[in-house]
C-alpha cells in the first residue's frame, strides 16, 4: 500500500459532497462573533468591520453557485476528511504547502475530492492576511500613503483597509469550516448500520436547518469564546481543531440517528453553540496572530521592495 508521509490510504466510496457549510446564517454569525471580540490593539478600522466580515463570510459558498468550474476547484477547500489520510490521527503530517500535498495524494493513487484541502485554503487565506496587515503598517508610517497613492505600497491607505478586511472575512468561512464535525469525516452525510458512509442527509440537517431554527443571531456565544491566543505552525493548528471537530462526529450523528435533529434538544443546541464557537475563537486567533505576525515580519518584507526615488 502506498503511503503519504506515514499516512496509509484507504480506498472509500465517495460520491459529490453537498455545497454548503454552516449555512450562510451560521457563517455569519461565526465571523460576527470573532469580530466582536477583537481586542483594542488591533486596527481600529478593522474592529469596525463587523458587518462586512460578517457578510464576507458567505461568499465562498456563494462561489460554488456561479459556475461549474469553480465549483469543481473551489469544493475541496472546504473540508479535510481526516480518516482518508490515516485512522490513526496522530500520523497525520501535512506537507507545508498544497502543490505537495497534492504531488503526495497521487502519488498514493488518490484524488484531491477524496481527501480535501481545507487546512490550505485557511493557511493561504491566513498568509494572504499577514501580508495585507504589512502593507497598512507600511502605509500608516508613510505621510503620503493615507489619502493618494503611497510610493512605499503603491495604494492609498482606505483600499489596503479594504483588502484586510476582505481577506480575513473570507478566511473566517474556512476556520468556521474548521469547527464543524462534518467537514472532517468520510461521515459528512451520514453513515449506514455497519458505520460505513451513506447519504443520509444529515449534513444540511444539521448546519442549515437546525441552526437556522434553534442558533439565534446575536451574543449566543457569550461566555464560550476567550481573549485572542498566539498561534504557532497554522497547518498544525488547522489539523488540530479538525482533529477535535471529528471526536464529536459520532455524537452529531447519533442525535440525528435518533431524530433529535428534529426539535429545540438543549443538549444538541449547546452541541452546536460549542462548535460554531469554537470556529469563531479559531478564527478571532487566526486574526490576532496575522496582526502580530505582520508586525514582526514588516522590515523583511520591506526590503523586498525598492521605491522609486522622487525626481
Amino acid at each position: 500500500m502506498k503511503h503519504l508521509l506515514l499516512i496509509p490510504f484507504v480506498i472509500l466510496a465517495s460520491s459529490p459532497r453537498p455545497g454548503y457549510s454552516w449555512g450562510e446564517e451560521g457563517h455569519m454569525m461565526i465571523n460576527r462573533a470573532a469580530a466582536t471580540k477583537l481586542p483594542g490593539d488591533m486596527p481600529e478600522f478593522f474592529r469596525n468591520a463587523v458587518d462586512t466580515l460578517g457578510f464576507l463570510a458567505v461568499q465562498p459558498d456563494r462561489w460554488k453557485s456561479f459556475d461549474g468550474t469553480l465549483y469543481t476547484i473551489e469544493r475541496a477547500n472546504h473540508y479535510l476528511d481526516l480518516e482518508v489520510l490515516n485512522r490513526d490521527f496522530s500520523k497525520i503530517e501535512l506537507p507545508p504547502d498544497r502543490i505537495e500535498f497534492i504531488s503526495k495524494l497521487g502519488e498514493a493513487g488518490k484524488k484531491v475530492h477524496e481527501a480535501g484541502l481545507l487546512p490550505y485554503q485557511t493557511l493561504e487565506y491566513y498568509q494572504r492576511l499577514r501580508g495585507a496587515f504589512m502593507e497598512y503598517r507600511w502605509a500608516l508610517d508613510d505621510p503620503e500613503g493615507k489619502d493618494s497613492r503611497a510610493p512605499r505600497t503603491f495604494g492609498s491607505l482606505n483600499s489596503i483597509e479594504s483588502v484586510c478586511v476582505h481577506y480575513a472575512g473570507i478566511l473566517g468561512h474556512y476556520a468556521g469550516d474548521s469547527s464543524q464535525p462534518l467537514h472532517s469525516t468520510i461521515l459528512y452525510d451520514g453513515r449506514d448500520k455497519n458505520g460505513e458512509p451513506q447519504k443520509t442527509g444529515v449534513h444540511i440537517r444539521f448546519e442549515v436547518f437546525y441552526v437556522n431554527k434553534h442558533i439565534p443571531d446575536g451574543n449566543v456565544f457569550d461566555g464560550l469564546i476567550g481573549k485572542p491566543e498566539l498561534l504557532g505552525n497554522i497547518l498544525e493548528a488547522s489539523k488540530d481543531i479538525l482533529i477535535a471537530s471529528n471526536k464529536d462526529v459520532d455524537q452529531l450523528l447519533t442525535f440525528d440517528e435518533k431524530g433529535r435533529l428534529e426539535g429545540a434538544d438543549k443538549e444538541v443546541i449547546d452541541f452546536t453553540k460549542r462548535h460554531m464557537a469554537r470556529g469563531s475563537q479559531y478564527l478571532l486567533n487566526l486574526w490576532y496572530t496575522a496582526w502580530v505576525r505582520s508586525g514582526e515580519d514588516l522590515d523583511a518584507y520591506r526590503i523586498r521592495f525598492k521605491p522609486k526615488a522622487k525626481k
